[in-house]
């Protein structure tokens, strides 16, 4: 709110903090308003403000009216600038408010303008607008500047010029006295509901089906180029049920008034595919071979619709797809110095509704060749482009399905290197995303690293030794054996077991009563 005292109080003001601003008149009397705009409001979501500037000179407050709506974006630098123009040609000024920062279908600083029509009444207008958009470009910041500019085509109407940072462009609309071109381009099923028995294995061919609708209007009759295509989504679509179709090209005439329907394939992958695919057709007049008259432009030049396709996952209970655990079935041990294979014996169990085409990704936290095996079931690693294979981490498409209360075991193997100077904690680190929608949890399961007993023993050779035993006389005899043993190495505690075995060549000994061994510890 702003106030005017006389001179004999002190100024006063309340301050209002405001990007953009613009002073003109908005009405038939052609009194002036001053509209100021702020983004700095509670939410971020920005706010007009409209004085009225009808009796400047008199000691009273000027109250505003706000303008405001609850469904603007916030953090969209509502305000940046303000320009005022006649654009729909009724000789009463609209308002344009730029939105540099403002977001779109999930991508970044894409900005965008907001129209205001003239409503030729005392509050001349709401909070109903019209967005104006640039193309779909992360941090380009459409919008940063706008102005109003002389005729650029010789049409004798103003042009609107909207500039945005990305590569200094900018884009140029065209105001024009003519019936405005109209066309409706519209998913008809932008919902598709994905259930264990519509999401395809990675080897079959079958998409999923949707279609799209376009309605042509347009005075006077104009040939026209749509383009379709899928923006910043993974190239698993086609417009071609049996083949591989990007995007197409397709010429029409706005003679015929009736709606047409192109059919899109959906082949999603299951690494990567995002939720929303945004579709995006493009409309361009064609390049006519007859019309030499470079006067007559068409009356546009280039327009973008763009529609989003949902993947929605259908469920028999209530959606939880977080609702799964793994568990390790026994621990596992890591010999240090041994060149064994390492076995992650798991289990995962599902406590909500069916998991399905499960990602599975397993890596540790040391160099080791790892693999993940069932032998029970086939599995699709998932490599090359979509994940930077290294030697100690893999991933893994399960197409396995699993109900409610199911469960089902996966082996993780790994081979690792001796390490012998110092001990490693070796850790699996696992983590795994259901296919629709993602639902990514991640598991830590760590190894017991030890050391395998091992040493060696060494004895010397002792010579060879006899005994003289009397033929045919029953008496017992005893042979004393002095072996030196050496034990040394690693791991090895002070309970080992002796064993000795007396071997016969030859000789008239009938049977052995007892061998007893002594023990003689030195350094």
């Amino acid at each position: 709110m702003c106030r005017k005292n006389s001179m004999s109080d002190k100024p006063f003001f309340e301050w209002i903090p405001t990007l953009g601003y613009v002073l003109g008149s908005f009405h038939a009397t052609n009194k002036k308003e001053i509209i100021l705009a702020t983004s700095d409001d509670q939410l971020q979501k920005g706010k007009l403000f409209i004085y009225d500037l009808y009796d400047i000179y008199a000691d009273h407050t000027i109250k505003p009216t706000i303008i405001e709506n609850s469904e603007w974006q916030s953090f969209s630098n509502f305000g940046w600038k303000i320009v005022q123009a006649d654009i729909n040609n009724d000789t009463y000024d609209d308002l344009l408010v730029t939105a540099p920062t403002s977001s779109w279908f999930g991508h970044p600083v894409v900005g965008h303008v907001q129209l205001f029509i003239n409503r030729k009444s005392k509050t001349f207008v709401d909070k109903a607008s019209i967005f104006i958009r640039g193309n779909l470009i992360p941090n380009s910041f459409f919008g940063f500047n706008i102005e109003v500019v002389d005729d650029l085509n010789g049409d004798n109407v103003k042009g609107l010029i909207i500039s945005r940072v990305f590569d200094g462009e900018v884009d140029i609309y065209k105001r024009t006295s003519y019936m405005p071109f109209a066309i409706t381009i519209k998913l008809l099923q932008n919902r598709i509901l994905v259930d264990k028995e519509t999401i395809p294995y990675p080897a079959d061919n079958t998409p999923l089906e949707t279609s799209v609708q376009i309605c042509l209007n347009s005075n006077p009759i104009q040939d026209l180029t749509l383009k379709f295509s899928f923006t910043h989504s993974p190239d698993s679509y086609s417009f071609d049920k049996n083949w591989q179709l990007d995007y197409v090209h397709w010429p029409v005439n706005t003679i015929n008034k009736k709606c047409i329907d192109l059919a899109i394939y959906l082949r999603p992958w299951f690494y990567d595919t995002p939720l929303t695919w945004i579709f995006q057709a493009e409309v361009v007049p064609s390049e006519s071979q007859e019309n030499t008259n470079t006067d007559e432009e068409s009356i546009i030049y280039k327009r973008n619709f763009f529609s989003e396709i949902f993947f929605e996952k259908k469920c028999n209970r209530i959606c939880n797809d977080n609702s799964y655990t793994v568990k390790i079935r026994e621990n596992t041990i890591w010999f240090q110095n041994s060149d064994e294979f390492i076995y992650f014996y798991l289990k995962l169990t599902n406590n909500g509704d069916i998991l399905t085409h499960l990602i599975i990704e397993a890596g540790l936290n040391f160099p080791c060749d790892i693999t993940i095996f069932d032998e029970k079931m086939k599995n699709y690693q998932l490599s090359g482009l979509l994940f930077q294979s290294t030697k100690y981490r893999i991933r893994f498409l399960y197409p396995k399905k699993t109900k409610y209360n199911e469960y089902f075991d996966f082996i993780v193997r790994a081979s690792c290197p001796q390490i012998l100077d110092r001990k490693i904690d070796l850790v699996l680190e696992l983590s795994i995303q259901s296919f629709f929608p993602y639902a990514e949890k991640h598991f830590r399961f760590p190894t017991n690293s030890t050391f395998e007993p091992e040493f060696v023993v060494e004895t010397i050779l002792i010579p060879f030794k006899s005994k003289m035993v009397c033929r045919d006389i029953e008496m017992e005899s005893t042979a004393d054996f002095n072996v030196d043993i050496f034990i040394r190495g690693v791991n090895y505690d002070d309970q080992l077991v002796f064993v000795a075995t007396l071997y016969f060549d030859n000789t008239s000994v009938t049977g052995v009563t007892s061998i007893r061994i002594n023990c003689k510890i030195g350094m």
